[in-house]
């Protein structure tokens, strides 16, 4: 055989395992020309038909990188191990995230079949929005009025934001709060008990706002919560029935709406131990309404009136169909947002009209007529009702003339949003002090 450059040799497009390879042996010591076949060249590797792989099987983070109109992905693995990361581009518009039929469990997140989550608005994966909570202290952490409210002769707001109510105002009734620790996530919850031995409707409510309920038309709204009952409650009636409930008028509270109508209603079996329930509107919220709220109601049924109460806590409102998880806010959060509806002079931790001098407001009067100004710390939803008493006896509508030691008549005027004048006749160079709340809730 003459001697030719490999280049210069005819090509074999057909390899078989015993063809053979000119091999270089030992190329950066004594190099020696060896043969070798093919066979022997590839014994060490995987086939690539069916290869069969040994020791840990890596899955590199899957990124998917997509900037065209209408924002399709396609993602299909096989497996997907604990810590793998999928991370999408921002989505926007109409774009749908969705979970085609397998089970996954993404860091702690566990998504059923064919969940999936709306882009119409980037509301879906804000923290702090109003789509991902509506609920004004839906962890029951802010009780500016009292631990313990007693209703004998009237309905009230109870926990900061929250009215209980019953078919008969003056049936007696109690709303406080509790030790909500055995649901992680929760430091307190509501319990709210009727006390009378009278079988008629107990509701405790929250409305929002007009102006926040107009935000929600064309989505659906879901509602999830934790509750449990006394052992009354459970063995004489055990349903706690749960609704959104919309309306078409303004800023009312939730048995109150116009035009009233169940978005959802759920009856709801509860034990003595904590269960979460969730429940979504039937329907998108209709472009004419402009009151939304929920209520959580029960009938007293039975004699029982030590254990017949429910307990409540981790209430959620968010924009869709899938009941997001609980983020808890910040006991400071919550209380900025309760002052919009309900603020006042006393320590936290001190109910108001208790004979208590520290937080008073204090004024020396400069000639006979009396007017001094109370400075809100959050400016008021609408309408205020001020209310004064006295540091040192807690009687409402009174100043205390401490130089004298005696109560003196009140008047409130000029009520603003974020201000209020307190009146009285006065002695010149008299000392007055008193304590106040602001009320503006629904």
């Amino acid at each position: 055989m003459a001697d030719a450059k490999i280049t210069e040799l005819t090509e074999l497009t057909s390899v078989e395992s015993t063809d053979l390879i000119a091999v270089v042996d030992d190329p950066s010591g004594s190099p020696v020309t060896k043969k070798a076949t093919v066979s022997n060249l590839t014994a060490a590797k995987a086939p690539i038909a069916s290869p069969t792989f040994t020791g840990t099987v890596t899955l590199p983070a899957v990124e998917i990188q997509d900037t065209s109109a209408d924002h399709q992905y396609v993602l299909a693995v096989s497996e997907l191990t604990a810590d793998r990361t999928v991370t999408l581009p921002l989505l926007t518009g109409n774009d749908e995230f969705v979970f085609k039929d397998h089970a996954q469990t993404l860091t702690n997140k566990t998504l059923s079949t064919g969940s999936k989550l709306d882009a119409n608005a980037d509301s879906n994966f804000t923290f702090n929005s109003l789509a991902r909570q509506a609920i004004i202290n839906g962890n029951f952490d802010v009780w500016q009025r009292n631990t313990t409210i007693a209703m004998t002769t009237a309905n009230a707001y109870t926990a900061d934001r929250w009215y209980c109510e019953t078919a008969t105002a003056e049936t007696d009734k109690t709303v406080s709060r509790e030790d909500g620790t055995g649901v992680n996530g929760s430091y307190y919850c509501a319990r709210v008990k009727m006390v009378s031995d009278v079988d008629e409707l107990l509701t405790f409510s929250q409305a929002l706002e007009s102006q926040d309920s107009i935000k929600f038309r064309g989505k659906k709204l879901t509602l999830s919560f934790y509750a449990r009952g006394g052992a009354e409650f459970v063995a004489d009636n055990s349903t706690l029935v749960s609704k959104i409930v919309t309306g078409k008028g303004t800023d009312q509270k939730v048995l109150a709406f116009t035009a009233s109508a169940d978005g959802v209603s759920q009856n709801n079996t509860l034990t003595t131990s904590w269960q979460k329930f969730t429940c979504t509107t039937t329907a998108a919220i209709a472009s004419d309404i402009t009151q939304i709220g929920v209520s959580f109601a029960f009938t007293h049924a039975g004699s029982g009136t030590t254990t017949n109460y429910f307990e409540i806590t981790q209430v959620q409102l968010c924009a869709g169909d899938v009941a997001l998880p609980f983020m808890p806010k910040s006991f400071e959060e919550e209380l900025r947002a309760c002052q919009r509806y309900y603020e006042k002079s006393y320590l936290y931790t001190t109910a108001p009209g208790t004979a208590e001098t520290a937080g008073y407001n204090k004024w020396v009067a400069s000639g006979t007529y009396g007017r001094t100004n109370i400075i809100f710390k959050a400016t008021k939803r609408s309408v205020t009702t001020v209310n004064v008493y006295s540091d040192i006896t807690g009687t409402i509508a009174k100043v205390r003339n401490a130089s004298d030691s005696a109560d003196v008549n009140a008047i409130i005027s000029n009520i603003g949003s974020g201000q209020a004048d307190v009146n009285f006749t006065a002695i010149d160079q008299k000392i007055y002090s008193f304590h106040w709340t602001a009320e503006s809730e629904l």
